[in-house]
């Protein structure tokens, strides 16, 4: 969850409960330029969760990693990396 929600930055983060949940959402529907800002940059980093983006970070992480450990494995242990959908094991 930190990764998605910044409690204060981008959200509110609470404990799982009926009461903390009720304070939260009244704080929000009260503050409205505490929710206006927390809207504001959660929508400014939303980029950071598109498939797009996620799937470039997890191939460059895999190819990092195959290039350290290519030495190791055997050749049908090494996956393909596909642009279009990610890590592609042949």
């Amino acid at each position: 969850m930190p990764d998605l929600v910044r409690h204060m930055e981008t959200g509110l983060v609470v404990r799982p409960a009926v009461e903390p949940l009720a304070m939260a959402i009244r704080r929000l529907v009260d503050d409205t330029a505490l929710r206006d800002r927390l809207g504001a940059t959660a929508a400014a980093q939303v980029g950071r969760f598109q498939e797009h983006t996620v799937v470039q970070r997890i191939e460059t992480i895999y190819q990092r990693l195959a290039k350290q450990h290519a030495p190791t494995l055997q050749p049908h242990e090494v996956g393909s990396v596909t642009r279009s959908r990610g890590l592609h094991v042949q």
